[in-house]
């Protein structure tokens, strides 16, 4: 599995006077896409293709407006994705980030999903870690504009068709002045993770 993560990123109005111009034009490469949004391993890919291809952002974009400390290396990079609206004053922008190593089944070759929220120059507000996807983790993500819901499986065995795990639930919400905040949480101590033969992928029964 290729080693993914997504990054949600919430930014507000990009008509707001003033707004950073290069911002403006970061924000004005993602695709459009909608609310409600479900990420998992069935609508993940065709959402962060550009044609038959992923788009990658430039290492200068991503230590402006993601991570001020990413190097130039082949250890992971950064791919345009979706912009959706959030609410009348954000929006959401969806990235996808490509990560090449890790030491257990847990950490390689990882997706994870991550929300950004921004503000009109394009400073982060806030930032958190929404689910995690690879060989030893699975996750079901469900965007609209009153909350974020998420399903976390951790698998407990591997190559079987049915296997258990280990099922955390949160719900985030994001206030007024960006800030991301853990709603609710609960947690199944016996999940089960199974084959889906209509996507050929796993899923969370």
């Amino acid at each position: 599995m290729k080693s993914i993560i997504f990054i949600i990123l919430v930014i507000t109005s990009l008509s707001c006077d003033g707004q950073n111009h290069q911002f403006k034009n970061y924000v004005n490469e993602f695709k459009l896409g909608k609310l409600p949004l479900i990420l998992n391993n069935q609508t993940s890919k065709p959402l962060f293709k550009y044609g038959n291809s992923y788009k990658q952002i430039s290492n200068a974009l991503v230590r402006e407006f993601i991570d001020s400390d990413h190097k130039d290396n082949n250890l992971c990079r950064y791919d345009y994705g979706i912009r959706i609206p959030w609410t009348n004053n954000l929006i959401a922008l969806i990235i996808q980030k490509q990560n090449y190593e890790g030491e257990s089944v847990y950490d390689y070759d990882l997706l994870e999903t991550v929300l950004i929220i921004y503000d009109k120059s394009g400073s982060i507000r806030s930032k958190q870690v929404l689910g995690k996807d690879n060989d030893g983790w699975l996750s079901y993500i469900k965007i609209n504009d009153k909350n974020i819901k998420v399903k976390q499986a951790k698998l407990l065995e591997f190559d079987k068709d049915e296997m258990n795990c280990e099922i955390k639930i949160l719900e985030y919400v994001v206030s007024s002045k960006g800030k991301i905040v853990l709603n609710k949480t609960s947690f199944i101590p016996k999940g089960k993770v199974i084959w889906d033969d209509k996507i050929h992928d796993l899923i969370i029964k």
